[in-house]
C-alpha cells in the first residue's frame, strides 16, 4: 500500500512540488478538468518515468498499480478486439467435461420445469375463473336480502371479494340456529333499528393547572433592583424601578446618552444600571415570563377544549348553559392575559388574576353527569349490540342453506385444483432445486479452470441489468480476447461512440481489477486507480458507473486484491454517487478513507489539499456550517442565519412569517425581523438585515432566536438534524 507520494516538476506540479501523506485505504480525489488528476494517475502507473516523484510504500513492498485512465481507454481501443481476462484457477479437462454435461442436465431439467410451469399455469386459470363465477353467485345473493338486512352485511356489500370470503368464513365457523326469513324479518325490524347506537363520552379537561396559576405567589411578588446597588435610593425617591429598568433598555442602545436627563452619559452608568438588576432580578423575571407563557398554553387549551366541547352537539348537554360559561371563562381569560401583561411590563407591582374556578366546576360538575348518563346508555346499547351479532349470525345461516349446494359443489371443484396445483408446485420446486445444485456445482467448477468467460458474462449481466443493448462481449477465435458485437451479430470496428466506449472499458477495467490479462496475474494483489471514468455518459449512466465504482470500494475495503483504492474525477453527481455510505455520519470522512481536492493557481501550479469531511458539498449544507462552528465571525453567522432560513422556508413554504415575528418581543423581535428579511415579501430594502447590534451577546441571542423559529415553524427536528443536537 502507497503511505505518501510526492509530486514535482511534472506536468502542472511545480519544482516545490506536493506531497500527500497518510494515505488510506480509499482515497477521493475532486478536480476540475486540466488541475493534475490525470498526472497525478500517470506518476502512479509508472514512477519511474517521472524521477522529480517519489512513491514510498508501507514496509517497501511495491505492489502492482492498475490504473483506469485516458492511456488505458487508448491502448485497449486501438484495436478491435480486448485482451481476455483470465480468472483464478487451474486447467482441468475433467471438470470442463463435467460443465458440458451439466449444462446438457439443466436444459433438460428446465424443459420438464417449463412444461410443469405451463400445466400450473392452466390448472391456476382454471381456479380463477371457478373462483369468478362463484363470487358472481354469492354477490347475487347478498343483493337479493340487502334492503332487508343491511346490518348483517357490514364489510361485505361494498365488495364481491368480501362477501365471498365472509359467505366461506360462515360456512366454516356459523352455528347458529336457521330460521325462516319471515322470522328473520321481524326480528330484524326491531333489532337492526337505526335509532339506538352508542353515543361517544364527551371530551374532559382537567383545569388543575390553569387553577393553579392564580395562587402562583410571584404574581403579589414586588419585584425590585438590588438595595445595595448604587442607584437604589433613586429608585426609592422615585417609588419606581421600572422606570429605571426601561432606561437601562434605552442605554444599551445609545450608551453615550444618559437616558433620563439625555446629557451625556457619566462614565460607570452601564455598570450601575447592571449592579441594580443582578441575576435575582433576572431570574425572577424570567419566572415571571415562564408563568406568562405556560397561562398561554393552558388558555389555549382550554379555549380549544370549549370549542370542541360546542362542536360536538351532543343531545344530552345543555348548550345554553354552556355557551354562557364558556363566555365567562373567554372573559376572565382575556383580563388575566392582560393582567400578566401588565405584570411583566412592570415587575414592581402586585396583580390578581380573576379566578375561573366557579365556571371550572360548574362547567366540569355538567360534564362528568352528562358522560354518566352516556354511560349508563350505551350500556344498555351494548346489550342490544349482542343482540344483533345473534341475528347477524342467523341471517348469513340463512344464506348458506339457501346457496348450499352451489357451495358443495364449488368446495369440491376448488379442493380439486388446489390438489393438482400444491402437486404441480411441489415438481416444480424440486426441479428448482435440483437446477440450483447443478448451478452451484458448475459454478464450483468453472472456479477450478482458467478461463476468460466470467468476464464475458459478467459485463454482458451488467449491460442487461441497465437495459443496455448497444453491444455485448462474445469469445474471440483462440479463446483468448474478446469481440465487441453489436445487437446484429456485426462485429464493431471502430463504430463505438465516446460513451459507449467509455462504459465498456469501466466494466472491463471492473473485471480486470478481479482477474488478470494472463492466467499468471488472476487475483494477485495490486493497487487500483480510476481517472473521470464518467466521460460522455449521461446522468444514468453515471449514477450506475458509481454503483460499479462502490463495487470496488467494497472489494477494496474487504481485500486481498485491491490493496488500496484510488478515485479522481471532476463530475459532481458521479463524486457523490461513488462515495455513498449509510455509516456516514454527515460528512465526515470513514476511518479507512481520505478527501482531496486538487487546484489550479493563476500561476498554473497545481496543489492538493486534504478535508476531513466531504469537501463537495451544496451551499445550503456549508452555511450550516458556518453556525455550527464555535469561532462564527459575527456578521458571517447573521448572513448565514438569513440564507438559511431564506432557502429553507421559500422551499417548505407557505409560513406565516408575521406569525413567527409576533411571537417575540422586544431585542428578540428586532432580531427576528432581521432574520426573516430575506423571507418576507415586504421586506423593501437590504438594511432590514443590519438592524441588529452584532456584539457576543447578540449573536448568542440571534441563535437563540433562529432555533425558535424552527421551533415555531413547527420544523426543529430540521434544525437538530442540521446543527447535530439531540434536544
Amino acid at each position: 500500500m502507497i503511505e505518501s507520494l510526492q509530486l514535482a516538476d511534472v506536468a502542472t506540479y511545480g519544482r516545490e512540488g506536493v506531497s500527500l501523506h497518510d494515505l488510506k485505504r480509499v482515497n477521493f480525489f475532486y478536480g476540475a478538468n486540466g488541475t493534475g488528476k490525470t498526472t497525478l494517475t500517470r506518476v502512479l502507473a509508472d514512477p519511474g518515468q517521472h524521477p522529480g516523484c517519489r512513491v514510498r510504500w508501507r514496509q517497501g513492498e511495491a505492489l502492482e498499480c492498475l490504473v483506469y485512465n485516458r492511456d488505458f481507454v487508448r491502448e485497449h481501443f486501438s484495436q478491435t478486439r480486448l485482451r481476455g481476462i483470465f480468472s483464478l484457477g487451474e486447467e482441468n479437462i475433467e471438470a470442463g467435461r463435467r460443465i458440458d454435461a451439466i449444462r446438457i442436465l439443466l436444459d433438460q431439467e428446465r424443459n420438464r420445469s417449463a412444461a410443469m410451469e405451463e400445466q400450473r399455469q392452466i390448472r391456476s386459470v382454471e381456479l380463477a375463473g371457478h373462483v369468478d363465477r362463484f363470487r358472481e353467485r354469492c354477490w347475487a345473493l347478498i343483493k337479493t336480502h340487502a334492503a332487508s338486512f343491511a346490518p348483517a352485511f357490514v364489510g361485505a356489500r361494498n365488495s364481491k371479494e368480501k362477501s365471498l370470503q365472509r359467505l366461506l368464513h360462515e360456512s366454516r365457523t356459523n352455528t347458529s340456529s336457521l330460521l325462516t326469513r319471515d322470522a328473520l324479518t321481524e326480528r330484524a325490524r326491531i333489532i337492526f333499528a337505526p335509532s339506538r347506537r352508542e353515543v361517544s363520552p364527551l371530551p374532559v379537561f382537567d383545569m388543575t393547572a390553569i387553577l393553579a396559576h392564580e395562587r402562583n405567589p410571584i404574581l403579589q411578588e414586588i419585584i425590585l433592583g438590588r438595595e445595595d446597588a448604587p442607584l437604589a435610593a433613586l429608585m426609592r425617591t422615585l417609588g419606581n424601578s421600572d422606570w429605571v429598568r426601561q432606561g437601562r433598555r434605552f442605554h444599551q442602545v445609545r450608551p453615550e446618552q444618559c437616558p433620563y436627563c439625555q446629557q451625556s452619559a457619566p462614565s460607570g452608568l452601564s455598570r450601575e444600571l447592571d449592579d441594580c438588576f443582578d441575576l435575582s432580578y433576572e431570574q425572577e423575571i424570567l419566572a415571571l415570563t415562564a408563568l406568562s407563557t405556560q397561562y398561554e398554553r393552558d388558555a389555549d387549551a382550554l379555549q380549544g377544549w370549549l370549542e370542541a366541547l360546542l362542536a360536538s352537539l351532543s343531545v344530552e348537554l345543555d348548550m345554553d348553559v354552556v355557551q354562557y360559561l364558556k363566555y365567562r371563562l373567554e372573559q376572565k381569560l382575556y383580563q388575566n392575559r392582560q393582567r400578566l401583561a401588565e405584570k411583566l411590563q412592570q415587575p414592581s407591582r402586585t396583580v390578581t388574576l380573576e379566578s375561573l374556578a366557579q365556571e371550572a366546576h360548574q362547567l366540569s360538575a355538567m360534564i362528568r353527569e352528562t358522560n354518566q348518563r352516556i354511560a349508563e346508555q350505551n350500556r344498555l346499547v351494548g346489550n342490544l349490540a349482542v343482540e344483533q351479532g345473534v341475528l347477524t349470525g342467523q341471517v348469513w345461516k340463512f344464506l348458506l342453506a339457501e346457496i348450499a349446494p352451489d357451495l358443495e359443489a364449488y368446495q369440491s371443484h376448488a379442493r380439486e385444483i388446489e390438489r393438482q396445483l400444491a402437486g404441480l408446485e411441489a415438481q416444480i420446486g424440486a426441479l428448482n432445486a435440483t437446477m440450483r445444485t447443478l448451478e452451484e456445482e458448475m459454478t464450483a467448477l468453472a472456479g477450478q479452470m482458467t478461463s476468460i468467460q466470467p468476464a464475458i458474462d459478467g459485463v454482458n449481466g451488467l449491460l442487461s441489468m441497465i437495459g443496455f443493448s448497444g453491444f455485448t462481449l462474445s469469445m474471440a477465435e483462440g479463446n483468448e480476447h474478446y469481440r465487441v458485437m453489436r445487437g446484429n451479430g456485426q462485429e464493431v470496428a471502430d463504430t463505438l461512440s465516446e460513451g459507449e466506449k467509455t462504459l465498456l472499458t469501466l466494466l472491463y477495467f471492473y473485471f480486470l481489477v478481479q482477474g488478470g490479462p494472463d492466467p499468471d496475474s488472476a487475483r494477485r494483489e495490486r493497487i487500483v486507480v480510476l481517472d473521470d471514468p464518467v466521460s460522455g455518459l449521461d446522468n444514468e449512466a453515471v449514477r450506475f458507473s458509481a454503483r460499479v465504482v462502490r463495487k470496488l470500494i467494497a472489494l477494496a475495503r474487504q481485500g486481498p486484491i485491491i490493496r488500496q483504492l484510488w478515485i479522481l474525477t471532476h463530475d459532481v453527481l458521479f463524486f457523490q454517487e461513488a462515495i455513498w455510505n449509510s455509516q456516514r455520519v454527515r460528512r465526515e470522512a470513514l476511518p479507512d478513507e481520505s478527501f482531496w481536492i486538487v487546484r489550479k493557481n493563476l500561476s498554473g501550479i497545481s496543489s492538493l489539499e486534504r478535508y476531513p469531511v466531504n469537501p463537495v458539498c451544496s451551499m445550503y449544507d456549508l452555511l450550516w456550517e458556518e453556525l455550527r462552528s464555535p469561532e462564527r465571525a459575527r456578521v458571517a453567522g447573521l448572513l448565514a442565519a438569513q440564507r438559511i432560513l431564506e432557502s429553507h422556508f421559500r422551499h417548505f413554504g407557505p409560513v406565516d412569517l408575521r406569525g413567527i415575528q409576533e411571537r417575540f418581543a422586544g431585542q428578540e423581535w428586532t432580531i427576528c425581523a432581521a432574520l426573516l428579511a430575506g423571507v418576507r415579501e415586504d421586506s423593501m430594502h437590504p438594511r432590514d438585515a443590519w438592524s441588529v447590534p452584532l456584539d457576543e451577546e447578540s449573536t448568542q441571542q440571534m441563535i437563540k432566536v433562529f432555533r425558535e423559529i424552527f421551533e415555531i415553524a413547527g420544523h426543529l427536528g430540521h434544525y437538530r438534524q442540521m446543527m447535530g443536537v439531540s434536544g
